[in-house]
């Protein structure tokens, strides 16, 4: 793991999450549940993460209205199985660690 980046608390994650901000140069310890921060199955936050290292996203079975954005993020898990993007997701220059889970993902670049 990268000793320049200062950890951040899942509490932190989701507080930022719902302020629409961006998430960048931190790492993430927890595990990112993202139904966490939806109704009824959608997601009407901006998802920005950006120079990140995430030790968990589960990101499935989900709708997410806004835009979702993951630059130069490394993951040791990721799960977006049947996730839907209606505005789109951008997963650019990321490293994925183990098995990355895409089936049935929808709106990804």
């Amino acid at each position: 793991m990268n000793k320049n980046k200062s950890a951040i608390s899942i509490k932190q994650v989701y507080s930022t999450i719902s302020q629409n901000s961006e998430i960048s140069d931190v790492l993430i310890y927890d595990k990112i549940e993202l139904r966490k921060i939806s109704a009824n199955e959608y997601v009407s936050n901006k998802i920005f993460f950006k120079n990140c290292i995430i030790n968990e996203l589960e990101a499935n079975y989900l709708y997410y209205n806004e835009l979702a954005v993951f630059k130069r993020c490394i993951f040791n898990m990721a799960n977006f199985q049947a996730s839907y993007f209606l505005s789109g997701c951008e997963i650019r220059e990321c490293i994925f660690l183990n098995d990355l889970e895409l089936m049935s993902m929808g709106g990804a670049q």
